[in-house]
């Protein structure tokens, strides 16, 4: 069946910003319920056309009401970003080497987002400034890191009576943070620490601060909201890290499809955030690799192998069913 039909009634032509705009009021409109998420997708890294198509999309959507983009990037470094698009001092050469994960600093439009972003809340109250977030895990292809950050920064929020005594033992567990990132854990698995008996206690540990942090949220969020969602945030990496080294420590045929669905999660916990954090400021737009917006199996080379997961749980935990809308190519490709 010709789909000639179908391509001539969705496309657009995009000639400049009036006809961008005119497409995307006809794209809201279609919509039966107001996206929480507007999601465009690239189907590979690196290409200039996709990030720059992203930054007119956004400058569009934030006249619409849109306060914040999130893109496929560590959400601790994002931070960076943020704070340098909402005035802060730092240089953006520095910004755009340590506040994106994967090199992506480099990548063509993201200078000119950050730009962008810099330029036009300045002089905004915060309310109407348009925020950075990252969405990604901590991990690179080379590996995880170690959880102290993850760990350290929960105690050192937790006032003294709040302060499980377990938090004594914690560096001792820990070990040398080199144990932790040694690269050829990524294909070995004896070479991980994640099942020792150490790694297995730290579990034990993340997953119980994680539990004081939430019992005690009507205190510690109230003295200090930003810091409290940055603590749970912490809580939510120590666990999710040590996952990742323990299924880095495992011999079993889906080790790498593990590991590939254990980011998934964690860069669905970290979307979840970003929602329930700026639900009442406005819509946001995402931008990432198709591999992590579609509703489907998703696949990935892995040197001679192509491994596949099913972890598609942002796109049916964070939105009710029609609030998540995915644009662009489904094809993804393999890289």
């Amino acid at each position: 069946m010709s789909t000639a039909s179908t391509l001539t009634e969705i496309g657009r032509h995009l000639e400049d910003s009036a006809s961008l705009g005119r497409a995307v009021d006809d794209l809201l409109a279609a919509r039966s319920e107001a996206p929480t998420l507007l999601a465009l997708g690239e189907p590979t890294h690196g290409i200039k056309a996709f990030p720059l198509l992203r930054n007119e999309l956004l400058g569009q959507l934030v006249e619409r009401g849109y306060r914040s983009i999130v893109l496929e990037t560590d959400a601790f470094a994002a931070f960076l970003v943020d704070d340098y698009v909402s005035g802060g001092e730092a240089d953006i050469e520095t910004v755009l080497v340590t506040g994106f994960s994967h090199g992506f600093g480099a990548v063509p439009g993201n200078r000119e987002l950050v730009e962008w972003l810099r330029e036009y809340n300045h002089g905004r109250a915060p309310a109407d400034r348009v925020r950075f977030y990252g969405f990604d895990a901590p991990v690179e292809y080379s590996g995880a890191p170690s959880p102290r950050r993850a760990l350290s920064a929960i105690g050192d929020f937790l006032p003294a009576a709040l302060r499980p005594h377990f938090l004594d033992d914690v560096d001792l567990l820990l070990g040398q943070d080199t144990d932790w990132t040694n690269p050829a854990a990524m294909f070995d698995p004896a070479a991980s620490v994640g099942n020792s008996d150490h790694a297995r206690a730290l579990r034990i540990i993340a997953d119980d601060l994680g539990s004081v942090l939430r019992r005690a949220a009507p205190v510690l969020r109230s003295a200090d909201p930003t810091g409290y969602d940055l603590a749970l945030a912490h809580a939510r990496t120590a666990v999710g890290l040590l996952r990742y080294h323990a299924a880095m420590a495992s011999s079993a045929p889906d080790r790498i499809g593990t590991l590939l669905s254990l980011r998934a999660e964690m860069m669905a916990e970290n979307l979840l955030a970003v929602v329930a954090q700026e639900q009442r400021r406005g819509p946001s737009l995402l931008f990432a690799h198709n591999a992590h917006l579609l509703r489907v199996q998703s696949e990935m080379p892995v040197s001679d192998d192509v491994v596949s997961w099913g972890e598609r749980r942002f796109a049916r935990r964070t939105c009710p069913r029609g609030a998540l809308r995915v644009l662009g190519n489904r094809r993804q490709s393999r890289q």
